[in-house]
């Protein structure tokens, strides 16, 4: 391979005999960046997955890390993140948006609330994927980190999968029947008014009762089966996942550190980059 000064890009594609998963991976190596990006694919019962693999080149990895990205997707937020938590030793998970009925013209309230699993579902694979095909030792902490709607999968991801040994998350709620009839996030909107117009409500109050009657699963029920330790950061000025909704995480949570933040909902989410040396302490302390 040349020496290049500049970063360099080499592209590389191996798909394996498996048809349940296969990977692109692109190598990133320059003088900030050593790590190598995998890209991996699997379908299970439950759906097609995808992930980005952040892979440190040093051999001595600390620990897995699964990186939930925001509604938005994998943004600028989770690449620098990723970015500084594999030079760290850290192999970085960064879970893909998976097909949600948040995204379908004609919402079922069904498949809505089955897909609440869907993150520790992939998540469980990914942990064993990366294992198998890196040959990782089988005792290597598992961390979770996200915000929003990443936080929210990330509280998921830590109350059902058993491999999580401690995790943060941001501006992260209970309640969905709540958050989905009052959330002022445009893709939440969207789904509201698109599903409204399905069931034939006008009032936002009626399609919260709605929800109410016809979820089961939720952040809050999950958060009381949390068994290892984890930080909740609470954004005061939230209107996207209202702050009443975050603060009602506390009554069902097992004990655990509460960061409250002064701002908005943006600037609480974006406290995963800003507090991200914090977060790192964090999670070593359990290493």
């Amino acid at each position: 391979m040349k020496n290049i000064t500049t970063m360099t890009l080499i592209a590389l594609y191996s798909i394996f005999i498996s048809t349940a998963y296969g990977y692109d991976s692109v190598i990133i190596s320059d003088s900030k960046r050593q790590y190598e990006i995998y890209h991996a694919k699997t379908d299970l019962p439950s759906g097609h997955y995808e992930s980005r693999i952040f892979l440190p080149l040093k051999k001595n990895i600390k620990a897995i890390l699964i990186l939930t990205p925001t509604i938005a997707g994998v943004s600028l937020v989770e690449k620098t993140n990723a970015h500084y938590f594999s030079k760290a030793g850290f192999l970085v998970i960064v879970p893909l948006p998976f097909e949600s009925e948040i995204g379908r013209e004609k919402p079922d309230v069904m498949k809505l609330d089955e897909e609440f699993f869907k993150p520790a579902y992939a998540a469980e694979h990914f942990i064993t994927l990366v294992e198998d095909k890196f040959n990782l030792p089988p005792n290597l902490p598992v961390f979770a980190l996200g915000a929003s709607q990443g936080g929210i999968r990330t509280l998921t991801i830590a109350s059902y999968v058993k491999r999580i040994t401690a995790s943060w998350f941001a501006t992260t709620g209970g309640d969905f029947p709540s958050i989905y009839a009052n959330s002022t996030v445009e893709k939440i909107a969207d789904f509201r008014k698109k599903h409204m117009k399905v069931l034939g409500l006008t009032e936002n109050s009626q399609y919260e009762q709605y929800l109410r009657d016809n979820l089961t699963n939720d952040p809050t029920k999950a958060c009381a089966q949390l068994k290892t330790p984890f930080v909740q950061t609470i954004t005061l000025k939230d209107d996207k996942v209202p702050t009443a909704n975050q603060k009602l995480l506390l009554d069902y949570c097992p004990a655990h550190k509460v960061i409250t933040i002064n701002t908005g909902h943006v600037a609480g989410s974006l406290s995963t980059v800003k507090w991200r040396h914090k977060i790192k302490e964090f999670f070593e302390s359990f290493i």
